[in-house]
């Protein structure tokens, strides 16, 4: 991708990624419940670590140039809490649905096999070990569709729901842009990084249209001063 095109896809997503960690935090304030309370505070808290990381790579790369190892400790900690808050949410899951996400996750696992790294081990000058890491991101991404879809399906018809619905297609634009992204700097496809920032750019409008919802709900009075009632 062109530089400029770049440091403005950059820019922006840091502006509305910013903009969404304030409407996340505007979440938790707005809720009446505490395990509400708590699915928008850990939510919160994941995205305001993706951004400490954005930020902390973007600082790292205008002063030295690269991308730092220590960086993934960000994003790793965002999908902790972002697992946390859907496995959390409306209760703790049972044994069941754990064993459920790890079928995922082996699933996923065995993809990114199949579908990601062994297509790209010829091509790409770079170890197994290094390439798998790679693959990683994808497949923590599918154990967060898994946790949203899961978690969205038990509250379909609550109130949360049309929030809970977003923010699994959220998760779902973010592992596409993951397993875009995962080939861009292996095999040097170009259109793939503008694929893949598309994708985030999604992820993050995606979540910024469930807190919208939910924050739109709590503004809408539930019954008008000048009803009348029997």
């Amino acid at each position: 991708m062109d530089e400029t095109l770049s440091t403005a896809f950059y820019v922006l997503s840091f502006l509305l990624t910013l903009g969404l960690v304030v409407g996340l935090w505007w979440c938790v304030r707005r809720s009446d419940d505490a395990g509400t309370r708590r699915l928008w505070t850990l939510l919160a808290l994941a995205w305001t670590v993706n951004l400490l990381g954005d930020l902390a790579w973007g600082v790292y790369d205008m002063a030295v140039g690269g991308y730092p190892d220590w960086v993934d400790l960000f994003y790793m900690g965002r999908y902790l809490l972002v697992l946390a808050a859907f496995s959390l949410y409306p209760q703790v899951w049972s044994r069941g649905r754990w064993l459920a996400w790890v079928v995922v996750m082996l699933a996923a696992a065995l993809a990114s096999w199949l579908g990601l790294v062994r297509p790209v081990l010829d091509e790409a000058n770079e170890t197994l070990g290094v390439v798998w890491g790679r693959a990683l991101y994808p497949i923590l991404d599918a154990g967060l569709l898994y946790a949203a879809v899961a978690c969205w399906w038990r509250q379909r018809g609550q109130a949360i729901g049309i929030s809970l619905r977003w923010l699994t297609l959220a998760m779902l634009a973010y592992g596409a842009a993951n397993w875009i992204n995962f080939r861009v700097p292996l095999v040097e496809w170009e259109l793939g990084g503008l694929l893949a920032n598309l994708c985030w750019l999604a992820c993050t409008l995606l979540a910024g249209a469930a807190a919208w919802q939910f924050l739109r709900k709590k503004s809408t009075p539930q019954d008008s001063p000048f009803s009348v009632t029997g």
